[in-house]
């Protein structure tokens, strides 16, 4: 067999090699002769590169690889796309690892994480983030909605626990200034709280009406008691600042200093 150069010789497949693989070495030091070495005895380290040029890359992708910006950060890219690893102290027992995307051509990156099949993304911690940059959107991404929680005040976590669904799978929540039609509920309130208001035609301003409840039925239970409002029980009186009285029983009491004006009351109220 002729001798043949070593440029040569039949390429081995990457399945054959490993770390094991043995190579000679040459050693400058003319007291030490010449040894032998393993292939990852060779391959300690790699330049940093850059994203463009990452300082190890696919032999057919040079633009898809490793790289390194500073010391313990660590890039991967892939083509004009990438991302990339750095570590930053918060205080003197935490630290913040950073993913951030980075895209050579875009101004604007998204991370998405998308599981197999019907797999899920988990996080084995607190999710925790600042109000305005958690939003979500229906599935045709015209409508997007965000919590507000300035309102809730300062201290310890406050926790919003949902009610449970009765009927079918769904509900909705009560909002303050919605128009919704609320059923199935148990509202408790001061009956100085509870007032109806009436625009005024015209104006900004409107006229509020006042309910008293002020004559005990009977007492349901420790501190319940029944009141009848069905419409022959009511007497309309002229009051002042338009409030209206519940007379709900024969003896009727009035609240200090105010004044009925021309009543007209039924012989039977009951």
């Amino acid at each position: 067999m002729g001798t043949r150069k070593i440029s040569q010789l039949d390429t081995i497949a990457d399945a054959n090699l490993s770390g094991e693989a043995i190579l000679p070495v040459v050693v400058s030091d003319p007291l030490i002769p010449n040894r032998k070495a393993k292939v990852n005895q060779l391959f300690k380290g790699v330049a940093q590169g850059t994203k463009a040029a990452p300082g190890l890359c696919f032999d057919l992708d040079r633009d898809t690889g490793l790289y390194q910006l500073e010391y313990d950060q660590l890039g991967l890219s892939f083509g004009d796309g990438g991302l990339y690893l750095t570590r930053s102290n918060v205080n003197d027992t935490t630290s913040n690892i950073t993913l951030g995307s980075r895209d050579e051509v875009r101004e604007n990156a998204n991370i998405i994480l998308s599981p197999k099949g019907s797999g899920t993304v988990s996080i084995t911690g607190i999710f925790s983030t600042q109000d305005e940059n958690f939003q979500l959107t229906d599935n045709t991404a015209s409508t997007t909605a965000r919590f507000e929680v300035s309102a809730v005040g300062t201290g310890a976590t406050r926790v919003f626990s949902l009610p449970t669904v009765s009927q079918g799978s769904t509900t909705t929540l009560v909002g303050s200034d919605t128009t919704q039609v609320i059923t199935n509920k148990t509202i408790n309130i001061d009956h100085d709280n509870l007032q109806v208001e009436n625009p005024i035609p015209g104006t900004a301003d409107k006229d509020r009406h006042f309910f008293n409840l002020i004559i005990q039925i009977r007492k349901v239970n420790s501190g319940n008691f029944s009141y009848l409002t069905q419409e022959r029980q009511l007497v309309l009186l002229n009051l002042l600042q338009q409030s209206l009285l519940c007379l709900i029983q024969k003896q009727i009491k009035l609240y200090l200093q105010r004044h009925l004006y021309n009543p007209s009351l039924p012989e039977t109220i009951l």
